[in-house]
């Protein structure tokens, strides 16, 4: 069975519909199934945000340790901690970034996208040629509010492993900066994706999101004496309403993860 047969195998059973890409830098070797359909993001798409973010930085508009107001209208619940926190608090901007990304602060999020710029994150995904990933709207909560898109943002998989790739390469900002980057990453506590049945030496800088009938997960799989991989799985027309660890969508992103490891790594051994 190829590698993509038996991808398309571990989730047969599950009640939606999946697209996986990934690229093994030892060898080369890419997978795309379904790489090229667009879904929504729900928080994955903090990890473009947290891109162009930095990009503003590495111009000069802004700059890490500016301590920034948390305004009434960035707040808003869903995950994260800072809509918990009194009005008028004032971070970093690391602080925010940071955040955004391993707790997926909503807030926080909400502040960087009103620092940044819909409109301005999107020039810089079309400037590093991937306009296969668009942000959408800052985040509401419980619900969106008429004449909002469905979702916070739309992605391939082909294209979050092409932007994977540019993090890796170091090819959008300076090193320094996708350095930071990739240890923000690598902090996310949410485990319940692709890294849940990987071995415990292997480092994971990803996003995960979900919202609704979707799930998805982006990172890079930092595997011990040998190139990374990058990946991403993303789901949606999941009929699991429940939001809790054990979705079958995590699950199916947990499973298809494994495969593609078990395949580039142990079995190049």
């Amino acid at each position: 069975m190829s590698l993509a047969d038996s991808v398309v195998h571990a989730v047969e059973n599950v009640a939606g519909v999946f697209g996986v890409a990934a690229h093994d830098w030892a060898t080369g070797e890419r997978l795309s199934v379904s790489g090229d359909r667009s879904f929504i993001t729900a928080s994955v798409i903090k990890l473009p945000i947290l891109l162009a973010a930095l990009d503003q930085v590495q111009r000069g508009a802004l700059r890490l340790d500016d301590r920034i107001e948390l305004e009434a209208g960035d707040r808003v619940g869903g995950s994260g901690l800072l809509y918990e926190f009194d009005p008028g608090v004032r971070l970093s901007l690391r602080d925010y970034l940071t955040a955004m990304i391993v707790v997926s602060d909503n807030s926080a999020t909400n502040l960087a996208l009103r620092l940044v710029g819909v409109a301005q994150v999107n020039a810089y995904l079309d400037s590093i040629d991937l306009p296969d990933i668009r942000s959408h709207r800052p985040i509401r909560y419980p619900k969106r509010l008429p004449g909002d898109a469905p979702g916070i943002g739309t992605a391939t998989p082909d294209g979050l492993v092409r932007l994977l790739d540019r993090l890796i390469e170091q090819s959008i900002l300076t090193p320094d900066l996708c350095g930071l980057a990739v240890d923000i990453l690598k902090r996310q506590q949410y485990m319940d994706g692709i890294p849940r049945y990987l071995p415990e030496a292997v480092v994971v800088g990803h996003k995960d999101g979900w919202v609704n009938d979707v799930r998805a997960d982006a990172g890079i799989l930092f595997v011990p004496g040998r190139a990374p991989i990058s990946l991403a799985v993303m789901a949606d027309s999941l009929t699991d309403p429940r939001e809790w660890p054990d979705h079958e969508g995590f699950l199916g992103i947990a499973r298809i993860s494994r495969i593609i490891y078990d395949a580039w790594v142990e079995g190049g051994e």
